[in-house]
């Protein structure tokens, strides 16, 4: 996993911290679906595939309001 951060550490970003720091005061994420790299044809599925690990992704949509 410490190589998959290495080469993609995009891939782990978490927004929500950035969404907060933007002065967003309502924040909701509605899940809209999932994928896993052993079924894509990313070059995120390839890396982690010659990794040898299966990643799962969650699709949200992120709804805010600011204040």
């Amino acid at each position: 996993m410490n190589e998959m951060l290495e080469k993609r550490p995009d891939v782990f970003e978490d927004l929500y911290e950035d969404t907060v720091l933007a002065g967003f005061s309502k924040i909701d994420s509605v899940i809209s679906g999932c994928w896993y790299t052993d079924d894509d044809e990313s070059t995120i599925a390839d890396l982690a595939r010659s990794l040898g690990i299966n990643l799962k992704f969650t699709s949200y949509t992120r709804y805010c309001v600011k204040e």
